[in-house]
This record gives C-alpha cells, structure tokens and sequence, in this order.
C-alpha cells in the first residue's frame, strides 16, 4: 500500500477519536451542577422539613425572570413554568432536619444551562435568598436553623 493510501485512514481515524471523544466530553463540560446535595442541620429551618427548588433555565430570557427571593419564586412558580415551557426545568425536593438528599438532575442533552438557582422554603426571611449553582460542579447545599449556605464539594 502506498504511504498517501495510508496517511488518509491514520487520519480518519484520528478524526474518528477526537469527534468521540469530544461527544462524550459534553455531559463533562456542560455548564451547572452535575450533581447536588443538600444537608439538613438537625433543628435545620426551626425543626422543619424544607422544599428546595433546583432551576434550571435554558434561556437568557428565562434566566432573566427568575425571582430574587424564595417566596417570589414558590408564589409564582406554576406561572414562570407555563411562561417559559421549554426554558426552565425544576428538580424538587423535600429535606427533613438531620436528612442529607442527593439530586437526580434533569438530562439536558446538548442543552446548557444558562443559569442554575436553588430556592429554599425557609421560615425566616434570611434564608429565602436564592443560591447562585451555576459555576459549581458539585454544590453542597446546607440548611442551617435560620439560614442556607453553598460550597463546592470536598
């Protein structure tokens, strides 16, 4: 075989690698949270269950409407879900005090993320300010008595 028969196929090949490899790096490199948790102190929101709202919006404009507090987003969150349909996605959860959950995020395909937010049901109003799950890969969410925190996961 001659050397320009053979020199085609290694690149072929080499083509062939990169596109697969670069198809799997997707779900590697999308943009938010891979995987959430959240913890539960054990008086976590004055010894009460908490509702977490996972968001996931798909586009600026969806991104844009979403509320800057908790108890915006849990009175007007059928209405932004119908308004924006095929933009926003929600994981819900329901933490007891002393109860530490993993998310199951939604598969978003070749979809990204604009912006990720965490909103709590909290019983006081320092803790009804949303989290910010964008940039973090693997966010841990804690409940604490009157307030809520994020960090990355060690």
């Amino acid at each position: 075989m001659s050397s320009s028969v053979v020199m085609p196929a290694r690149w072929l090949v080499v083509l062939g690698l990169v596109l697969v490899l670069a198809g799997c790096g997707l779900s590697l490199f999308r943009a938010g949270p891979q995987q959430v948790t959240v913890v539960a102190e054990p008086a976590a929101n004055r010894d009460t269950a908490t509702a977490v709202d996972l968001v996931f919006s798909y586009t600026p404009e969806a991104a844009a409407r979403l509320p800057d507090s908790a108890l915006l987003w849990f009175t007007r969150k059928l209405q932004l879900q119908e308004r924006f349909a095929e933009g926003l996605e929600v994981v819900s959860l329901s933490v007891a005090p002393g109860q530490r959950v993993s998310a199951t995020l939604p598969e978003s395909g070749e979809r990204r993320p604009v912006r990720v937010v965490a909103y709590a049901w909290m019983m006081t109003p320092s803790g009804q300010t949303p989290l910010d799950l964008t940039a973090l890969r693997r966010p841990v969410i804690t409940i604490g008595v009157d307030q809520l925190e994020v960090a990355p996961a060690r």
